[in-house]
């Protein structure tokens, strides 16, 4: 009686504690994991890595052959992560296709986080084949390091992913090292995003016209307008072509974190273009 209790206790909380689909440590575990690491490090004053990493464009894999696949790809990951990693590290998902590495006794090892890293990007990124269709992914990775990039949990996790977040603006299937110009620079889109929404909610926009001319006629073919925030150093730019209206985020793509915004500023442009026409 006693032992089938203690079975039931213990088998509730593996599922407290890990992910249901993968079997991996969750959020929750992950975070003790890593606590305990700090202050052993702390202690031993040694350095840990930690790396957030996800499926590059995994969305596409759920949207075209289904959830039931792309959970089964999230397992095999989940699989090939650990067999990449060493038998002292934690491999734990974050939920989605967002995984999380706890690397101890590799901060202080560039050569053994590049290692590491590219031995993950290498064994993920391998063809697979499930139900009869092949796949290919990859994956980017972002690494911060205790102490270095920070000390505190949430810290390390933050500044992984900020660094992810360059990996995937590099191209992808890819890794970067945290550094203190990325956490200004990912401030810089947050503080550019708001502004854009406030833009976008309060007619912050204001067009200016400029006309296009035919370098060989000096005709007028078309006129390019610049939708430019008020008060505002950043500007946004659209362009009106001679037949056609279409949208260049040749800032927004590179500087903003949310996809749905150049479309928005595109709509919003388009509509003070024609009222002014």
């Amino acid at each position: 009686m006693i032992t089938e209790r203690k079975r039931r206790e213990s088998h509730t909380q593996h599922i407290a504690s890990h992910d249901f689909l993968t079997g991996l440590p969750n959020r929750m575990l992950l975070h003790d994991r890593l606590t305990v690491a700090i202050e052993t490090a702390q202690r031993n004053r040694e350095k840990l890595a930690v790396v957030v990493l996800d499926l590059d464009h995994f969305k596409r894999v759920n949207d075209s052959l289904g959830h039931l696949l792309g959970d089964q790809l999230l397992v095999e990951v989940a699989r090939r992560l650990q067999y990449a990693v060493r038998a002292s590290d934690t491999v734990a998902r974050m939920g989605g296709d967002e995984f999380v590495l706890l690397l101890p006794k590799a901060g202080n090892d560039e050569a053994l986080i590049d290692s590491l890293a590219s031995k993950i990007i290498k064994a993920v990124s391998a063809p697979l084949n499930i139900e009869g269709h092949e796949l290919h992914v990859s994956t980017s990775l972002g690494i911060a390091r205790f102490p270095d990039d920070g000390e505190r949990p949430e810290v390390l996790l933050k500044h992984a992913d900020v660094a992810l977040y360059r990996a995937k603006a590099a191209g992808r299937g890819c890794y970067r090292l945290f550094s203190e110009d990325m956490a200004q620079a990912a401030d810089e889109r947050l503080r550019l995003e708001a502004a854009v929404r406030r833009g976008l909610s309060d007619g912050g926009f204001q067009l200016l016209y400029q006309p296009q001319l035919d370098l060989d006629s000096g005709e007028i073919i078309g006129i390019e307008t610049r939708a430019e925030l008020v008060n505002k150093s950043q500007v946004l730019a659209a362009r009106l072509g001679f037949e056609r209206m279409r949208f260049l985020a040749c800032t927004v793509e590179d500087s903003l974190t949310a996809p749905e915004l150049p479309a928005s500023i595109d709509v919003v442009t388009a509509l003070h273009a024609c009222n002014t026409a």
